[in-house]
C-alpha cells in the first residue's frame, strides 16, 4: 500500500509538471503565430540602409533619371542567395526585409538597400553586384552595436569592397560600372557650381529672409580670379553668377556660384567669400577631367581652412553666430468697411438695411461664420466676426480674424451676402527679417483685384 501511494504521488507530480509546461508554451505559440500574421509597421529610426553610388568609367552617374522599374539592364544584386533587380518605392508596411530603391544626395542618384537593424549584428555580411557583362563586385559589411571607451553604445559600420577596406565610418560605397562596349561616345559635360550652406548656431537658414539674423542684406560677395561677384550680378566671360536658390534635397536656401566648365581644368583654385560683416572665408577647389579622351573622369574636391571637405562634391557648410532675441507679435484682422452707394455704413446692426438684416455668412475653408464674437479674448477657436469702431473713419467696421503674421499667402475667404451676391477676399500676411528687424507684409485683394499692398482694410460697396 505504501509503494502504491508513492507511485501515485510520482505520477501526479509528473502530470502537474508537464501540464505547467503546456500552459506556459501554449500562449507563446499563439503569440508567435499572431506575430507572423500581423506585421508591425517598421520603426524607421532603428533601421539602417546602405548607399551604393554607381559611376560609369567616364565618371558619370549611371543611375541618373532612374525610377521604379527593373535594374537588370545594369546590374543584379545578390543578397543571401536571392537575386534582386526590382526598384520600388518604400513601403513601411511591407513584409519584405530587403528593398531596392533610388535615393538622391547632392543631386547624385544612388542605390538604396535596406532594411538593416544594427541589433541583428551583421558581420562580414555579403552583397554581390553582378554586372551585365558577367563581372562582379563583392561588398562585405559590418553593422552592429558596440560600446565606446565610456561604455556608451555606438553603431559600428564598415564596408569592404573586393577585399579592400573601403570605410569604417558608414555604409556608403562607390562602385564603377564596367565598360560593356568600345563604341566611341561624344561627351557633353554639364557645367558645375559651388554651393555654400549658411546656418546659425541654432540651425536656422541664414540665406532665408524668414530667419531672424539672416545675412541676405550684408552685401555678400565672392572674389574669384581678382573679380568680385555680388548677388545676382550679370555673368562675365567666365559665365559666373552668384545667386541664392532653394535646394530641394536639403530644404534650405543655398548660395550658388555658377557655372564652372570642368574642361577649363580648375586645380587648387582659391576663392574668397566676404560676408559683408567684416569676416571672410577662403576656399580652394578642384574641378577637372582626367583619364584619356576615350575614358575621361570628372574630378571634384573642395577644401576649407586647408582641410578636405569633400572629394565628390563642391558643397561647403558654414556656421555663423547670431544674437538670439525674443519677440512678441500682434495678431491681425481683416477690416471690412461695408457701405451703400451713398457711402452710408451698413455694418451697425441698429442701422436700417444693415447687412445683419440678411442671412449673410463668411466662408473660410470648411467653416462658416455669421455670429459676432463679443470679446477680444483669444479663445481656443479664435477666428470670428467682431465689430470695431474706427476713430479715423468715425464709423463701425466688421472685422474677421485674428490671424498671426507669420505665413499667410494667397489666403482667401468668401462673403455670401444672402441676396444672391458674393465677394471674394484674398490676403497676404507674412513676416520677413531685415537682419534683426521684423517686417510685416500685408496686402488685400477684392474679387481678384489688388485693393491695398499696405494694409488689410477693404471697402465693399453694396
Amino acid at each position: 500500500m505504501y509503494i502504491c501511494d508513492i507511485s501515485m504521488l510520482q505520477l501526479i507530480f509528473t502530470m502537474k509538471k508537464y501540464l505547467s509546461l503546456l500552459l506556459i508554451t501554449l500562449p507563446l505559440l499563439v503569440l508567435s503565430c499572431e506575430d507572423n500574421n500581423d506585421r508591425v509597421e517598421r520603426p524607421y529610426s532603428t533601421y539602417v540602409h546602405m548607399k551604393i553610388f554607381v559611376q560609369n568609367v567616364y565618371g558619370k552617374n549611371a543611375l541618373r533619371d532612374r525610377g521604379p522599374g527593373d535594374l537588370s539592364d545594369i546590374m543584379t544584386i545578390e543578397y543571401k542567395g536571392e537575386m534582386h533587380t526590382k526598384i520600388e518605392a518604400l513601403d513601411a508596411n511591407s513584409s519584405q526585409d530587403f528593398h531596392l530603391t533610388i535615393g538622391e544626395l547632392e543631386h547624385e542618384s544612388y542605390l538604396w538597400l535596406g532594411f538593416f537593424n544594427p541589433d541583428d549584428e551583421y558581420k562580414n555580411e555579403k552583397i554581390i553586384i553582378h554586372w551585365e557583362n558577367g563581372s562582379k563586385d563583392e561588398i562585405l559589411f559590418d553593422l552592429y552595436v558596440a560600446e565606446d571607451i565610456n561604455g556608451d553604445p555606438v553603431i559600428h559600420k564598415t564596408i569592404t569592397l573586393n577585399g579592400q577596406l573601403y570605410t569604417d565610418e558608414s555604409l556608403t560605397v562607390m562602385v564603377v560600372k564596367p565598360e560593356i562596349s568600345h563604341v566611341e561616345e561624344v561627351w557633353d559635360y554639364t557645367n558645375c557650381n559651388i554651393r555654400f550652406i549658411v546656418e546659425s548656431q541654432y540651425g536656422g537658414d541664414l540665406l532665408n529672409d524668414k530667419t531672424m539674423g539672416n545675412c541676405l542684406d550684408d552685401d555678400i560677395t565672392v572674389t574669384f580670379k581678382n573679380k568680385e561677384y555680388k548677388l545676382l550680378s550679370e555673368g562675365d566671360s567666365e559665365g559666373l553668377i552668384l545667386e541664392v536658390v532653394y535646394d530641394e534635397m536639403i530644404r534650405k536656401n543655398v548660395l550658388v556660384l555658377s557655372d564652372f566648365n570642368p574642361e577649363h581644368c580648375y586645380k587648387n583654385e582659391p576663392l574668397t567669400i566676404n560676408w559683408g560683416d567684416g569676416t571672410k572665408d577662403n576656399i580652394f577647389f578642384d574641378l577637372y577631367l582626367t583619364g584619356s579622351k576615350e575614358k575621361p573622369i570628372l574630378k571634384k574636391a573642395i577644401y576649407k581652412d586647408g582641410i578636405l571637405l569633400s572629394s565628390r562634391s563642391l558643397i561647403v557648410w558654414f556656421e555663423k553666430d547670431i544674437e538670439y532675441m525674443i519677440w512678441d507679435f500682434t495678431n491681425y484682422s481683416i477690416a471690412l468697411d461695408i457701405v451703400d452707394k451713398q457711402g452710408n455704413s451698413l455694418v451697425d446692426p441698429d442701422v436700417e438695411g444693415s447687412i445683419w438684416s440678411k442671412n449673410f455668412v463668411v466662408k473660410y475653408g470648411t467653416k462658416e461664420f455669421n455670429n459676432l464674437l463679443k470679446t477680444r479674448l483669444l479663445l481656443p477657436e479664435e477666428l470670428g466676426l467682431r465689430l470695431f469702431y474706427d476713430k479715423d473713419l468715425e464709423r463701425t467696421l466688421l472685422t474677421f480674424g485674428e490671424f498671426d503674421p507669420f505665413n499667410y499667402k494667397g489666403e482667401t475667404f468668401t462673403i455670401d451676402w444672402g441676396d444672391d451676391t458674393k465677394d471674394e477676399i484674398m490676403f497676404d500676411l507674412y513676416m520677413t527679417w531685415k537682419k534683426y528687424d521684423p517686417i510685416i507684409h500685408k496686402s488685400i485683394y477684392l474679387n481678384g483685384d489688388l485693393y491695398s499692398d499696405q494694409s488689410l482694410f477693404v471697402r465693399i460697396v453694396k
